[in-house]
């Protein structure tokens, strides 16, 4: 099993065999901030390859999208894989919600070609939450509309649970308003 490890300063994963369950978590002291950014040249082409997709709904091209723009070496791949889940979800709630699903399915064809790690679309996910009052103001449906892809997702093992209950009792401690869309998901993990 996966222990997830939060500190002050960085994240980390590892492999921890004498763990049996999530209930190892450590769970940050400090408000989760969000992942490193891409320069403007990096996050024009994650924008692009998004963009993309929604509008032509074609998984194949932006699954090799991916794989071009890890081969990039820029950036790790997980700092890239992040980003691409945040921007994507951002891009899809903007949208509307049959847009959430094509991007939730996108992401999930994704970890099933191994080319999105679910720790890494989950922590994707979960820096959304940091600017969910924002994005409220915009786009009222918002945490309705990303706890029923985080249901689904979670559901089909598309998203790492273990991470998603860290940043979900983070999140019920700084934003309890929004926070109830949230409450059947962490009842699950």
């Amino acid at each position: 099993t996966k222990t997830l490890m939060i500190d002050d300063e960085d994240e980390d994963e590892e492999e921890d065999p004498s763990a049996s369950s999530d209930d190892n978590l450590i769970i940050p002291s400090t408000p989760v901030k969000h992942g490193p950014a891409l320069d403007e040249e990096a996050g024009n082409k994650v924008g692009f390859i998004l963009e993309e997709f929604l509008c032509c709904h074609d998984v194949n091209e932006a699954v090799e999208c991916m794989i071009d723009l890890h081969g990039l070496g820029t950036y790790s791949k997980a700092v890239l894989d992040e980003a691409v889940v945040r921007r994507g979800l951002e891009m899809a709630l903007d949208a509307s919600p049959k847009e959430c699903t094509l991007m939730a399915k996108m992401f999930g064809s994704l970890v099933d070609q191994a080319i999105l790690v679910p720790e890494d679309a989950a922590k994707g996910f979960c820096d959304i939450f940091l600017d969910l009052d924002d994005i409220c103001m915009d786009i009222p449906k918002a945490p309705e509309l990303l706890a029923s892809i985080a249901a689904d997702m979670l559901s089909t093992g598309h998203l790492d649970a273990g991470v998603m209950k860290a940043w979900l009792v983070e999140f019920e401690k700084t934003d309890a308003k929004n926070f109830k869309f949230f409450e059947g998901i962490m009842a699950t993990l």
